[in-house]
This record gives C-alpha cells, structure tokens and sequence, in this order.
C-alpha cells in the first residue's frame, strides 16, 4: 500500500513537472518566462471599468420619437479609443499578474537596473512607474519581447493558463490585432429606450 502511495506520489509529481515545463516560454530575447494562471473575476472587474458610452439620439420630427444615432463620428471615436484603452488594460493585466521572470540573458538590461529606463523616457517619451511590478511590466513590453509575436505568445499562453477555452483565447488575439471598432449591436441606428 506504502508502495502505492508513493508511485501515485511521484506521478503527480512528474505531471506537476510537465504543467510547469508547458507554462515556459522563451522569447525572442532570450528572455525565459512562466505564464501562471490570473483570476477572471479580476480580469472581470477590470473590464466593468470600461463601460462604452450611450451613443447620441435624435429626434424622427415625422413621429416625435427618439432613436440612437450608432453612425455618430464622435460616438465611434469614443467607442474605439474606449477598446483600444481597455485592450491595452487587459493585456497589463495579464503580463502583470500572470508572467514570471525565469531568466535573462547575460548583458540584457534587467528590470531592477535604470539605463533602459532613461533610455524608454528618451527615445518614446515614456515614464516607467517605480512600482516593481509596473516596471517589471513596462520591461516585458519594451525590453524583453522584441517582437509583436511575444506578445501575442505570451497573452496566449497565461489566458490558457487561467483557463480561458483556446477559441476564446483565439477570438481575444484577434481583437487585440484589430484596428477596426467594434459595436455592441450590429444595426446602425436603433430606437432608443426612454
């Protein structure tokens, strides 16, 4: 029975090895990571801070009724920066609470060190957050995945990590590619609810 115990032991052991192997990544950098599972319901609640705004309505003059204008230029303007920001906020999200730094290359800046940093601030006029875990992210993104395809394999790999069905994970690596807005219904001009 011991016996048994044990081989079930070191099975689970081989298979929470392979789970782990699975999780790495190497990215074009060299830079190696784990991707580790982040909480829906955070990814959630992140995503409740992005509420798309209420188009604008007019007035049919014909039968004094309201209706949404879903054509307005300024409203789809909305709409589309409202995605692109809350993407941009997912994307954070995952590389900050579901990647770990395995390895750096000898002679890679490393995230703790300033010269990437000054060099971020002079080249794209961007300000790096001292908080580690927002400097850690800001060093994912413009140090240590040198290729749009890091990205798109490191978002890959912590969403299924997390749990999320491979073609959701392939209809959310779609939206983050598209430059195009998408509308919460398909019609341009709807009657409004008042």
């Amino acid at each position: 029975m011991a016996d048994q115990g044990q081989k079930l032991k070191e099975a689970l052991n081989e298979v929470e090895g392979q789970k782990q192997e699975e999780s790495l990544l190497t990215l074009s950098s060299g830079v190696v990571v784990r991707a580790v599972p982040v909480s829906p319901l955070l990814m959630d609640a992140l995503m409740r801070r992005y509420k798309p705004p209420k188009p604008p309505q007019f007035k049919n003059e014909e039968n004094g009724r309201y209706y949404e204008n879903r054509d307005d230029p300024d409203w789809l303007d909305e709409v589309q920066k409202l995605e692109q920001e809350s993407e941009t906020a997912a994307l954070d999200l995952l590389f900050a609470k579901g990647v770990e730094l395995i390895s750096i290359p000898d002679g890679m800046a490393r995230p703790e060190e300033d010269e990437w940093v000054e060099d971020i601030k002079l080249f794209a006029g961007v300000e790096i957050d001292p908080h580690p875990r927002l400097r850690l992210l800001a060093w994912i993104k413009y140090v240590a995945a040198q290729r749009a395809e890091d990205l798109m394999n490191l978002g890959k790999a912590v969403m299924q990590q997390t749990g999320v069905s491979e073609d959701l994970v392939s209809q959310a690596l779609a939206s983050f590619r598209s430059d195009t807005p998408r509308l919460p219904d398909s019609g341009s001009v709807a009657e409004a609810q008042i």
